[in-house]
């Protein structure tokens, strides 16, 4: 069990990297943007990172899994506001990006 939430971690945390370009708007490429093709892979990566907290706790704190469901619903809503915004801002934006789950959502 423990190894799953190594590995789920290292997925969600470690393999995240980059850099600041500009302070300009510009739409998100490269990374998990592109290979996941959804708008908000950082929280993604969170919600992942959390998850295998909970895995590496045993599955039994009721009170991480709160935690984690309320981070999971808030991101999902900061998700679709940066999404919408991308739409709206960004003639450009690629028409098969998800929001936060690839392929899904």
């Amino acid at each position: 069990m423990r190894s799953f939430a190594r590995l789920l971690w290292t997925v969600g945390v470690v393999l995240i990297s980059g850099h600041i370009v500009t302070t300009a708007h510009k739409l998100p490429r490269g990374g998990w943007f592109d290979r996941l093709n959804v708008s908000a892979p950082h929280y993604l990566a969170e919600i992942i990172a959390h998850l295998s907290v909970g895995v590496a706790l045993g599955m039994r704190s009721g009170t991480w899994w709160m935690l984690t469901a309320y981070l999971a619903i808030n991101h999902a809503q900061l998700a679709a506001d940066k999404h919408r915004f991308y739409r709206q801002k960004f003639d450009d934006f690629p028409k098969n990006r998800k929001m936060l789950i690839p392929y899904i959502l």
